[in-house]
């Protein structure tokens, strides 16, 4: 299956994250989920999310897990995505559910879950609070359920204070262990390992695109790069 990115990005303040990511996908509205773009834009709102659904679970394992303090998002780094504005009045993202993605060496990334979507809120670098790093590549974006279950949500994102580099960060379902990427002007290819669902890469270079084994099948994320 081959995807362009199609992710909308939760409105950040450009002093603590510096993130890159498409905007455009209008969530479906239905009575217990997030209103349409059109209705957010008109003034209406949704309720936060209480808990993770039973499917967000069965596909995401890292929000079946038990929530504990490790997981709790810094209130600087809340602060930010919370008065966006869509995290919480769009998607019903609730930050008190988020979820810490364990297993890696350097960076951060929080699994967000809301009203059929799910949130990712991740920085390459964390300061001494343990949030995003300021002015380093990161960001936070939201997208439908359906779609962040076939791997199609992510952040890509560079800094000039990581002249050459770019960051990606992105959410895959359960079952996906590994994702390559491919870079252009012919570097070789970077095999980034996935850990609770969150795949997590600083790369130098420019990504062009993401690929995995889903699944149902393979799933090629091609103009990846902002």
């Amino acid at each position: 299956m081959r995807v362009n990115k199609r992710n909308y990005l939760v409105a950040l303040a450009v002093a603590v994250f510096m993130a890159c990511a498409a905007v455009g996908v209008a969530v479906a509205s239905s009575e217990s989920g997030p209103p349409s773009r059109e209705s957010y834009e008109a003034g209406s709102r949704t309720s936060l999310l209480a808990a993770p659904t039973s499917a967000q679970t069965a596909v995401f394992a890292i929000l079946g897990r038990a929530h504990d303090a490790a997981d709790t998002v810094p209130s600087e780094a809340a602060a930010q995505v919370e008065t966006s504005g869509s995290f919480k009045g769009l998607f019903g993202a609730n930050i008190n559910l988020a979820k810490k993605a364990r297993g890696f060496s350097s960076g951060v990334a929080w699994v967000v879950p809301g009203h059929d979507s799910i949130c990712l809120v991740t920085g390459s670098e964390v300061n001494a609070n343990g949030a995003p790093q300021a002015g380093m590549p990161g960001g936070a974006t939201c997208d439908q359920e359906t779609g962040v279950a076939k791997g199609q949500m992510y952040v890509v994102s560079g800094s000039r204070n990581a002249p050459g580099k770019q960051f990606i960060a992105g959410v895959v379902p359960n079952g996906v262990t590994q994702v390559t990427l491919e870079l252009g002007g012919g570097a070789a290819p970077v095999v980034s390992p996935v850990h609770e669902n969150v795949y997590m890469t600083m790369v130098s270079g420019s990504i062009s695109s993401v690929s995995f084994d889903g699944p149902s099948g393979a799933v090629n994320l091609d103009h990846v790069g902002p």
